[in-house]
Formats: structure tokens, sequence, C-alpha cells
């Protein structure tokens, strides 16, 4: 027997193998991916519109470009981001970029790109922003400021405080039990209403307070957390180069503008 001629092949053999093991770990086109999400964030998540939302639809269109196909849950955002968090999902979306968050999660590249403004109760004497100082501040359960409109509120001096959910804060500031709450530019304050269809009687304060992104979050604790990120970056690449992501946009852009 040839020694030498064995030994070659068994190299060769085994050099094989660690290739065809790489391609399967980077491809794992037999993967699915379990993502969640919240509702009630018009325009971007929101079960009643067309793919769930702006988001989802670019969610699912991403992976798909990458031939991963996903399933999205939508909770309530407080038990999504602590299900995430423990590792019961892959990623959950759409997050705005905040300090703690970014402690315990890898942030993708934007989804959508969101303008925050102010309203009051209609009856409220607060004009402008530079009116606010020291007032109540209302926020949602499960939504965080982005960190960079964190930032401009600090010589305001809010009392923040939360409430259940969005309807909650605008009840509590048409109420003037609370000054201010906040609404993104894509949004109409017709989507506020009670229990009754009663349109509330609130007021949009015509600064602009910021604009920020909203990003798929992956937490770092994840097993393959640094794969799950680069195939949904790359998806997001494809669908820019192929046009899909724009006609995506302009479909929810003419959703937006209807309401």
């Amino acid at each position: 027997m040839n020694v030498t001629r064995l030994i070659s092949g068994q190299r060769i053999l085994l050099l094989l193998g660690v290739l065809l093991y790489c391609h399967s770990a980077q491809a794992q086109p037999s993967d699915s991916l379990a993502i969640v999400t919240g509702d009630d964030y018009f325009p971007f998540v929101k079960q009643s519109l067309p793919e769930s939302g702006w988001s989802p639809a670019l969610v699912k269109a991403a992976f798909n470009a990458v031939d991963i196909p996903v399933s999205i849950e939508h909770l309530p955002w407080p038990d999504a981001y602590d299900a995430t968090q423990a590792n019961q999902f892959d990623a959950i979306f759409p997050y705005v970029h905040t300090q703690r968050r970014s402690e315990q999660f890898l942030y993708s590249n934007p989804l959508n790109v969101t303008q925050l403004r102010y309203y009051v109760s209609s009856q409220s004497e607060i004009q402008h922003t530079q009116d606010s100082i020291g007032r109540c501040f209302c926020l949602p359960e499960g939504y965080e400021l982005a960190t960079n409109i964190a930032k401009t509120q600090i010589p305001y001096g809010y009392d923040y405080h939360r409430a259940d959910s969005a309807l909650a804060c605008a009840l509590l500031v048409e109420q003037q039990q609370c000054d201010l709450g906040f609404i993104d530019a894509h949004q109409s304050l017709r989507l506020f209403s009670d229990q009754q269809g009663r349109s509330l009687d609130l007021r949009v304060l015509p600064d602009i307070i910021g604009r920020t992104t909203l990003h798929l979050l992956v937490p770092k604790s994840h097993p393959r957390a640094g794969w799950v990120l680069e195939r949904f970056n790359t998806g997001l690449r494809k669908i820019n180069q192929s046009g899909q992501r724009s006609v995506i946009n302009q479909r929810f852009e003419e959703i937006k503008d209807e309401e």
C-alpha cells in the first residue's frame, strides 16, 4: 500500500469536509426564524394593515431575499421584549436606539425613519415646545425614547408618567391629567379615539422634536446573533438594490396619507 498516497487522499477528504461544513454553516437554507413584535403602532406595526404594517412587510421581504423563512408573532410590547431577552424569539422589531438596549441587543441597519412631535389637550396653554418646561410627559409602557430624542428633553425637566398604552396616554392628556404625549409624523390624531369611537380633543404642536430610526434587534445572548443580523442586513441591501424596498415604502406612504 502506498502510505503517502493514502495520507494525501485522507487530507483531500478532510479538506472537502471542512469546505462543505463551512458552506452549510453560512447558508443554512433550511433555517426558520421566529420573530416577535407588538401592535397598534401605526403605520409601522398594525395587524389590520396589509402584511400587518410597514415594518413587518420590510422584515419579511429582507429575510425572503436571503431565502430564510420567518414567522412573526404579535404580543403586548413588554411581553415581546421580555420573551426576546430570554431567547424565546430570534429577534424583535421595530425599536429605536437606547443606551440600555444596546448593552443587551445587536441593532440592524435602519428599517424605518420617524419624526416625533408632541400633542397636548386642545384646552392647553402650551403652544410650542419651549412652553412645556417642567410639565408632565406621558410615555406608554414598553416604550423608551431614542437616545438622541431623550437628550433633547433634558433641559425641559419633564415629569415622566407611564400609562398602559398610547391611547391611555392620549386620554390623560385630553383630560389634562398629564400635559404632553408624542406622536409620529406619519400618524394622525384620528388614531386616538375612546371606546365609544369619539375622537379625542387633542392638538399637535408645530415643532418637530427630532428624527430617529427603527431597527430589528437580536439578543447578544442568542447563540447565532451575528449570523441572524448579518443575514437580515444582507437582505435589506438586496431589497434596496432590487427596488422592492421603494415599492413597499410607497405602498405604506399611500396608506398613511389616507388616514
